[in-house]
């Protein structure tokens, strides 16, 4: 009897699909690569991957600012949400070159962040205006780049008048989030847009890195999209003021009560009415975030010291329902909207020192409205012409490499088999 209680009882053995279900449901990526080092192959299953992506909202990181004048860019790490997060954002900032040094000479300024991947725009060295920019794509992180091949002549061609986009300077070009169809298992594929207002019509073109092509994207007239008015849009961050949630982009025009929306999952652009009272809105006072698979909530200021939430569904049609308000929340006037996080929060950026709370950068749960503090430093912002949410390891860390200029390295399934977050 004695011996018997000596004896180490023997557990059953957990099969190791179950052990995948729990290991899905863990908060945060670097939750998933802290597992038991005998568990590891099973967190660094490229299909496990996958699936972990498409269920957990991607990890806020930090914010990349830059001053363009000075050409100066600075990455401020979160540091509250997790601590498992901050860890991983301060890895990035030490590891990760957001200096893109790596990249060929030449001024280039930051024009989206997706995934973990940022994408540049820079001057052509022949001329040409926006048409011949040229655009890269990169991986900070590892240091990998792709510097996308030129707009091709016969696509220009469908672009009547480029000196008119010039003068105008409403263009903007931009990463696209991966098909609902996309059977790319490793997510080494992506696409980035090219989107212009030229002669009262909205003209596209899309570049996939798995074709390693430009074609011709969806357009539309601006009268078929707004009867009984003309578009005209002269400022050049028109386009760069967008916000996304469930597959679709959305503009603000502010004379209209409407928005612009562009869904990607149908590839073609459309209208719906916005909340009321955005007439002389700016791009700060209104954020629109992801609720859940077919709805989305728009955050936006009411008055100097009040904000309401509206909710609306995107139907099975492409169509928008009515805009609904839900609630009303009582901030002070130095907040303005930078963005979202899909199915957590909206960030603020608060530049003054009216109220309780200093400068610097929140979350807003769209659930709960808490408002709390995401990053210890404070982006000053006098000078700063832009600051750039940064969310999701790059997809190079969950399987190979997806932009490079190099040899292959570092890919996220060694890195889990190590047991560290980022090397």
């Amino acid at each position: 009897m004695a011996s018997a209680r000596g004896q180490a009882m023997a557990l059953p053995t957990i099969p190791e699909d179950i052990l995948a279900e729990i290991f899905l449901r863990l908060p945060t990526p670097c939750d998933v690569i802290s597992v038991c080092v005998s568990f590891r192959h099973i967190v660094a299953d490229r299909s496990f991957l996958r699936r972990f992506r498409k269920l957990h909202a991607p990890p806020l990181l930090g914010f990349l600012t830059e001053q363009r004048f000075e050409k100066l860019r600075q990455f401020h790490p979160t540091t509250v949400l997790y601590p498992s997060r901050s860890l991983a954002a301060n890895k990035i900032a030490l590891a990760a070159d957001l200096s893109f040094r790596f990249l060929p000479a030449g001024d280039w300024a930051v024009r989206d962040i997706r995934d973990g991947r940022v994408l540049l725009l820079g001057s052509s060295t022949h001329g040409g205006g926006p048409l011949s920019d040229d655009i890269v794509v990169c991986d900070p992180l590892h240091r990998r780049h792709l510097l996308l091949p030129p707009i091709p002549d016969d696509l220009v061609a469908l672009v009547k008048s480029a000196s008119s986009i010039k003068r105008r300077r409403a263009y903007g070009t931009f990463l696209l989030p991966p098909p609902d169809n996309d059977d790319d298992e490793e997510n080494t594929s992506f696409r980035a847009i090219w989107m212009a207002m030229c002669d009262s019509k909205l003209v596209t073109f899309v570049f996939s890195s798995s074709q390693e092509q430009w074609r011709a994207g969806p357009s539309r007239s601006c009268s078929d999209l707004f009867p009984g008015s003309f578009m005209i849009v002269q400022d050049s961050s028109f386009f760069s003021r967008r916000h996304y949630a469930n597959g679709c982009f959305y503009w603000l025009i502010d004379w209209r009560d409407k928005l612009l929306v562009f869904d990607t999952r149908r590839m073609e652009f459309s209208s719906v009415d916005g909340p009321p009272g955005t007439r002389g809105f700016g791009w700060g006072d209104m954020a629109i975030v992801e609720e859940e698979e077919d709805t989305s909530g728009i955050f936006m200021r009411a008055s100097e010291t009040s904000y309401h939430k509206y909710t609306f569904r995107w139907n099975s049609d492409g169509s928008h329902s009515q805009c609904d308000m839900v609630k009303t929340m009582s901030l002070d006037s130095e907040y303005f909207y930078l963005g979202s996080v899909r199915r957590r929060y909206v960030l603020l950026y608060k530049y003054g020192t009216v109220g309780p709370l200093d400068a610097g950068c929140f979350s807003l749960d769209i659930k709960t409205f808490q408002l709390e503090r995401v990053c210890a430093s404070k982006p000053s912002m006098p000078g700063i012409s832009c600051i750039h949410i940064y969310c999701n390891f790059p997809p190079s860390l969950l399987s190979t490499p997806t932009v490079t200029s190099g040899a292959q390295e570092g890919a996220e399934k060694a890195m889990l088999e190590r047991g560290v977050p980022v090397s």
